[in-house]
């Protein structure tokens, strides 16, 4: 079955290759928090919220290394782009990770506009009011 466009179809009539898609609501692209990010900050975020929102609820897994190699920056600024999401509220770590011999795990991230499941925390959206000079949430 084909669709209107040339794409396989299954039998609702939907492509059945569809690729998933994140979306970012108005409100979030035009807040002073995230305008006061950096791009590489913007990038990381995005990366995180894609794998943490089917089925984790606002939880992710993710190295640095790892995460660089999703976004195609290197480590080190990846890393400065967590320090910056971190401190600006937009990311918390759950559970920091090592990088040991024997136990090498990732650190465990919660992103904050979202509902986590396993620590039971309700959205936060006090990092879209935060801007660049404003490290403290608005009382």
């Amino acid at each position: 079955m084909r669709s209107k466009h040339g794409r396989k179809a299954d039998r609702t009539g939907r492509s059945a290759k569809s690729s998933p898609f994140l979306m970012v609501h108005h409100h979030v692209l035009t807040s002073p928090g995230w305008r006061s990010l950096s791009a590489t900050a913007r990038t990381t975020f995005l990366v995180l919220w894609a794998r943490a929102t089917p089925g984790r609820n606002g939880f992710v897994v993710g190295g640095v290394r790892e995460l660089a190699t999703a976004t195609g920056h290197d480590k080190n600024t990846v890393s400065r782009a967590l320090t910056e999401l971190r401190e600006r509220g937009w990311i918390e770590a759950v559970e920091h990770g090592t990088f040991r011999r024997r136990d090498r795990r990732a650190t465990e991230w919660r992103v904050c506009l979202l509902f986590c499941d396993r620590t039971k925390r309700a959205a936060d959206k006090t990092c879209l009011a935060r801007g660049r000079d404003d490290p403290d949430p608005p009382a």
